[in-house]
């Protein structure tokens, strides 16, 4: 049995106070090599971290992004010591949690972590007040000190007037505030969210991404955020670590991961979900040079525009195809089109669409041009990039010959 290095930072009565003029965690984190397999049927064995190496500087929100399997949530768990890695370390600040090759191994109680579940695990006995106080008691804070950290934590979250009701008084949106305000009440060297919005309407997760940024503002607090939701990803991070595969194909800001996807992969997940093989004679490119007759175009679905005789297409991707079925979304049209065997989705406003006098229908035939500057190119069969600061790993890429109907335009 591993022996067990009990240390924990100590929850003093006279902690900083949050609300208003909030202080900054002063806390890191980073995980080093960390590496972890699961026995599968059969007696085989599945990789589900495989050497993961990230760093959180105190304060930053870093969001772990990738598909179902990816190891997010086990790499959540092992910071929260609900999981044992087979290899590597993890450290918050200088206080070594976790090393396989030590033997060190803190339990999960004792590193001194806040958790929001995606099933918000509120006890249904007790009251908004007493569910939000039970870390405190754990923790054996005096009751002064208990009532006071209560109150702040509930008037972050805006539930004051809740602390008095039961969980099955309480709404959806207000059950999740509630899991929020108790695994902030302790002010946790870690805050760890586990896709804590995925069982709330369209409505609630809008509201409370804005909720979460400015508890992360008003708080300070290092957290990691588990999601599979790249709108989420995007409203919340600081940084963005995409994952697949047990590995961090890229990580950056926000926006660098939207804009610049490191392989195709990544692109596809990020919503460059068009895809066509290049083969023409020119490509579309950001900075309008010419390009080679190979690689594969990436475009996302609102990029693609209804062609007209007009307009001039310097270094656009144009294309022939028709539309197979249309849905009216409100703000616009979401319709599919085939290009030869390729089908493509495109969003069109309802304006252009009323501007050009058209009937967007299955059947209907028409020319489409994305612009260049919203085309990212990759090459045939690329598999992966690396940067020696990130760990990235490809993703496969088939191709077939391009539709002669597309062609791209020249100057």
């Amino acid at each position: 049995m591993r022996p067990i290095v009990r240390q924990r930072q100590t929850v003093g009565s006279d902690g900083a106070k949050w609300a208003g003029a909030a202080t900054r965690n002063t806390n890191s984190l980073s995980l080093r090599a960390l590496r972890k397999e699961f026995r599968a049927k059969g007696g085989g064995r599945v990789v589900g971290l495989a050497g993961m190496d990230i760093s959180l500087s105190a304060g930053e929100m870093l969001v772990l992004l990738g598909p179902s399997g990816c190891g997010k949530s086990t790499t959540l768990r092992c910071v929260a010591g609900l999981e044992t890695p087979d290899e590597g370390q993890i450290a918050f600040g200088e206080t070594l949690v976790f090393d396989a090759g030590k033997r060190v191994d803190v339990p999960s109680e004792q590193r001194d972590i806040g958790m929001v579940f995606q099933n918000f695990a509120l006890w249904p006995h007790m009251t908004v007040r007493q569910i939000v106080e039970f870390p405190l008691k754990t923790r054996k804070l005096r009751r002064p000190e208990r009532e006071s950290r209560v109150e702040t934590s509930l008037c972050l979250v805006d539930c004051e007037e809740l602390a008095d009701r039961y969980p099955g008084q309480l709404s959806g949106g207000q059950q999740q505030r509630v899991a929020l305000a108790r695994a902030l009440v302790a002010r946790p060297t870690v805050l760890l969210f586990d896709e804590p919005l995925s069982n709330l309407d369209a409505g609630l997760r809008s509201d409370l991404r804005g909720e979460i940024r400015r508890l992360h503002r008003a708080a300070g607090f290092t957290g990691i955020y588990v999601t599979h939701d790249q709108v989420e990803a995007l409203a919340v991070a600081d940084r963005i670590a995409v994952m697949r595969l047990g590995q961090i194909v890229q990580i950056g800001a926000p926006r660098d991961i939207y804009e610049q996807p490191a392989n195709e992969w990544v692109a596809g997940f990020m919503g460059f979900t068009n895809r066509l093989p290049a083969s023409s004679d020119r490509r579309p490119d950001r900075d309008g040079a010419a390009g080679d007759r190979s690689g594969i175009f990436r475009f996302r679905p609102e990029a693609v525009s209804i062609s007209t005789l007009e307009e001039g297409r310097p270094d656009s991707l144009v294309f022939r195809g028709e539309i197979t079925d249309v849905a009216f979304i409100g703000s616009g049209y979401e319709y599919h089109v085939m290009v030869g065997d390729t089908r493509l989705e495109a969003i069109a406003p309802a304006e252009l669409v009323s501007t050009l006098d058209l009937t967007l229908e299955p059947g209907l035939e028409l020319e489409f041009v994305v612009a260049g500057k919203d085309v990212l190119t990759f090459a045939d069969g690329e598999t992966e990039r690396s940067a020696a600061d990130e760990s990235r790993a490809g993703g496969e890429s088939t191709t077939t010959d391009l539709p002669a109907a597309v062609v791209l335009a020249k100057r």
